[in-house]
């Protein structure tokens, strides 16, 4: 190709690449503002993208606070418990002490000096008890209730409602409201013949 061509050539590629936006339907000016708007369309879907991963992390953050929130008050509890707990042989073994003490004031006269002694011990050991959480309960003339009582044995009374403790053998504890120790009951039945007969 002469040169004279080639000069034709480049003057006629320069006409066409700045008449080409304008074969398109575009002028140059049109022509930058879709590319702006298609920038602006990637950017906003971007950032649609970016708040959806940031509401998904917020989410997620939460779940992980709540989480750690609620094992913390277990662990709390549990320690609680544990430490409210910790001392319950310790208690049965006492108590069981002051069963013996309570048989001893029963054979003592209320005269004699050792009752004295023995009854100001058994106090001051339910007192001490008592501090701690420990409680004890008489459920004589009460309702037979199996969470809170054993039944030794069971006695004709028509005179009470059946189910109704006679007799307390042995008082029973609870330690912060859970039962320690079961009392031990002697419970009243209705007598066969005022039974309703099995129909």
């Amino acid at each position: 190709m002469t040169e004279d061509g080639l000069k034709n050539n480049n003057d006629q590629m320069s006409e066409k690449d700045i008449k080409q936006p304008e074969i398109r339907g575009l002028n140059k000016k049109d022509f930058h503002s879709n590319q702006a708007q298609r920038k602006e369309e990637n950017l906003s879907q971007g950032l649609s993208v970016l708040k959806e991963r940031v509401s998904h992390l917020e989410s997620q953050l939460r779940l992980a606070i709540a989480d750690k929130e609620n094992l913390k008050r277990i662990m709390e509890r549990d320690i609680d418990e544990k430490s409210s707990y910790a001392i319950t042989s310790f208690a049965r073994d006492l108590i069981s002490s002051c069963d013996n003490l309570e048989r001893a004031l029963a054979s003592l006269d209320e005269n004699d000096p050792t009752h004295n002694g023995v009854s100001m011990t058994w106090k001051e050991i339910a007192n001490t008890l008592q501090k701690h959480g420990i409680e004890r309960f008489d459920p004589l003339n009460l309702i037979f209730n199996p969470n809170l009582h054993q039944t030794v044995s069971k006695v004709v009374d028509d005179t009470k409602e059946p189910g109704t403790i006679t007799a307390v053998l042995q008082c029973g504890y609870t330690i912060k409201k859970r039962l320690l120790r079961p009392a031990m009951v002697v419970i009243s039945e209705k007598s066969p013949d005022t039974q309703p007969a099995s129909q």
